[in-house]
C-alpha cells in the first residue's frame, strides 16, 4: 500500500506536462474527493476485507457438539438402545488467547482502512490538481501564441530592410509552430488524464468529464505523533495479534476437556444406563506437534515487531524527506511568484512605448514578452512537484490530524 500512491502519481507524470480540458461541469476539489471516497474501488475493497475480518472474529472458537446413537443386539433376543453426547472443551487460555487475536486482527484492518481513506483522499487531490494544471497550462500557451503572432507581425515589418532580422523572424515562426504542436497534444493527454480520474472514481470514462477551478497551494499537512499514522496503528495491532496468536501456541501444551454423557435403555438383562465419562488430552505425548505451533506463533510475532520497526523507520525517512522537498518547493515558487515574475511584466509594461527597430531590439522584445508565460509554465511544473510532496505526505494522516484542521 505504501507504494501505491507513487505509482499512481507515475502514470500521472507520464502521460506529460499538459492537456486540453474537454470538461463542461464545474467539480470543486472537495466534491471530487467526496465522490472518490464514496466510489472509489480500492476502498470499497478495503470495507469488504474489514467486513470479513469482522466476521471472523465473531464468537468463541470450539469444537462442535457431537451427538451419537448406539443399538445393542442380545444374544438371547432383544436390543438395547442408547445415546451419547460429547463436547471437547479446549483450555480457557486457548480460548481467550484465539478471540484476542481475532479482535486484533479486527483493529489492524481498521486501522488499515484508514490509511487506505486518507491515501485516495491525498491521490484524488493530486489527480484534481493535475487535471486543472492541464487547463491552466492550455491557457498560458494559449497566451504565449497570441504573444508570437503579435511579435511576428512587428518582425515582418522590420526584416524588410534588414537581413538578419529575417533569421530572427524564422526563429520566431518556428516557435510559433512548436507553440501550436504543443497545444495539439493536449487533446490526447486531456482525455488520457479524464480517463484515468473516470476509473478513480468508477465512473464511464466514455462520458465522464469535468472541469476543475484552481485548487490553490495547498498547505502542508501536519503529522502530530508518529503512533497515531494509521500505518503504523496498523502495525502495532498486528503484533498484538500476533503475541495472542503466540500465547495460544503456546497454550497447546496445555491439555483440552472431553467431556460424554451417554444412557442406554432398560432391557430385560440391564437397568437403565446413565454414564457420565472425563477425559484430558496429551499434548505432550506427540511433543513435536506443540512445539512446532508454538514456534511457529513466536517467528510470526517477531516478524511483526520487525515489520512494524520498518514501517516506523520508513515513513520517518520518507517524512523528513517530503518536508524538506515542500520547504524547498514552496521557497522556490515564492522567488518566482514574487520576484521573477513581477520583474517580467514590468520589463513588458517598459517596453510597450518601445518600437523594435532591429534585431537587438527585436530579440529583446521577443524574450521580454515570452518570459512571462515561460515562468508561468516553471512556477506550474514547481506546483505540481509541490503537490506531489503533499499529497505523498498527507497518506500519514490519521483522523485526529484531520479533526484540528
Amino acid at each position: 500500500m505504501e507504494h501505491h500512491l507513487y505509482k499512481i502519481m507515475a502514470v500521472l507524470i507520464a502521460f506529460g506536462g499538459s492537456s486540453l480540458c474537454l470538461a463542461e461541469e464545474l467539480l470543486t476539489p472537495q466534491e471530487f474527493q467526496s465522490q472518490a471516497l464514496k466510489s472509489n474501488l480500492d476502498l470499497r475493497l478495503e470495507e469488504s476485507d474489514l467486513n470479513q475480518v469482522k466476521a471472523e472474529a465473531s464468537g468463541i472458537r470450539v469444537p462442535s457438539l457431537q451427538v451419537g446413537v448406539s443399538q445393542m443386539e442380545m444374544k438371547g433376543g432383544g436390543t438395547a438402545r442408547g445415546w451419547q453426547v460429547s463436547q471437547s472443551i479446549p483450555f480457557p487460555t486457548k480460548i481467550s488467547s484465539d478471540y484476542k487475536a481475532r479482535q486484533y486482527a479486527v483493529d489492524a484492518e481498521k486501522s488499515s482502512l484508514e490509511a487506505k481513506a486518507q491515501e485516495i483522499k491525498a491521490v484524488a487531490h493530486y489527480i484534481y490538481f493535475f487535471v486543472w494544471e492541464s487547463q491552466e497550462q492550455e491557457r498560458i500557451l494559449q497566451e504565449k501564441a497570441s504573444l508570437l503572432k503579435k511579435h511576428l507581425a512587428i518582425a515582418r515589418s522590420v526584416s524588410r530592410s534588414d537581413t538578419f532580422a529575417k533569421v530572427h523572424l524564422l526563429k520566431a515562426e518556428s516557435e510559433l509552430d512548436q507553440v501550436k504542436n504543443d497545444l495539439e497534444m493536449l487533446s490526447q493527454v486531456q482525455k488520457e488524464r479524464m480517463t484515468m480520474a473516470a476509473q478513480f472514481l468508477d465512473k464511464d470514462p466514455q462520458t465522464f468529464t469535468f472541469k476543475a477551478k484552481d485548487p490553490g497551494l495547498s498547505q502542508a499537512p501536519k503529522i502530530s505523533s508518529l503512533e497515531n499514522v494509521p500505518q503504523v496503528r496498523s502495525a502495532k495491532k498486528q503484533v498484538k495479534r500476533y503475541e495472542s496468536l503466540e500465547s495460544a501456541g503456546k497454550s497447546e501444551w496445555l491439555p483440552d476437556l472431553n467431556v460424554t454423557y451417554s444412557h442406554m435403555e432398560q432391557t430385560a438383562m440391564f437397568p437403565e444406563n446413565n454414564q457420565i465419562m472425563v477425559g484430558v488430552s496429551l499434548p505432550f505425548v506427540y511433543f513435536w506437534q506443540p512445539k512446532s505451533s508454538s514456534n511457529q506463533a513466536s517467528a510470526q510475532r517477531v516478524s511483526a515487531e520487525i515489520e512494524l520497526q520498518k514501517t516506523k523507520r520508513s515513513i520517518q525517512a520518507d517524512k523528513a524527506n517530503l518536508e524538506k522537498a515542500i520547504d524547498s518547493l514552496k521557497n522556490q515558487i515564492g522567488v518566482l511568484t514574487e520576484n521573477i515574475l513581477p520583474r517580467s511584466l514590468k520589463r513588458k509594461r517598459l517596453f510597450q512605448n518601445i518600437a523594435p527597430r532591429d534585431l537587438s531590439s527585436l530579440q529583446e522584445h521577443l524574450d521580454t514578452y515570452l518570459s512571462i508565460p515561460n515562468v508561468q509554465l516553471q512556477i506550474l511544473s514547481l506546483k505540481s512537484k509541490y503537490e506531489q510532496a503533499i499529497a505523498g505526505l498527507a497518506r500519514y494522516k490519521s483522523i485526529e490530524d484531520d479533526s484540528h484542521e
